[in-house]
């Protein structure tokens, strides 16, 4: 097997994962509506996503209680991607 095909393949089954969640936390979730941390999680507000904004700085963006930090999220939380 070719290992580029191989890895298109991991590729693809890792945004089908990540398209299959319901409900994501953004963490550095911004209150400004010019950055992408705000408008993408607002984008998926209006696609049937539930947001759990993950900013210290702020106690509501988008009218939704923010935390200070994932650990304080209520239940499991499974880290499937985080990006530095």
């Amino acid at each position: 097997l070719d290992s580029t095909w191989l890895a298109s393949i991991v590729f693809d089954q890792q945004i089908i994962d990540i398209l299959s969640l319901r409900t994501v936390a953004v963490i550095g979730m911004s209150k400004h509506s010019s950055k992408a941390a705000h408008y993408v999680p607002n984008y998926l507000l209006d696609y049937v996503y539930d947001i759990t904004p993950v900013n210290p700085n702020a106690e509501k963006i988008l009218d939704i209680s923010c935390y200070d930090s994932v650990s304080e999220i209520e239940g499991s939380v499974a880290e499937d991607l985080i990006e530095e």
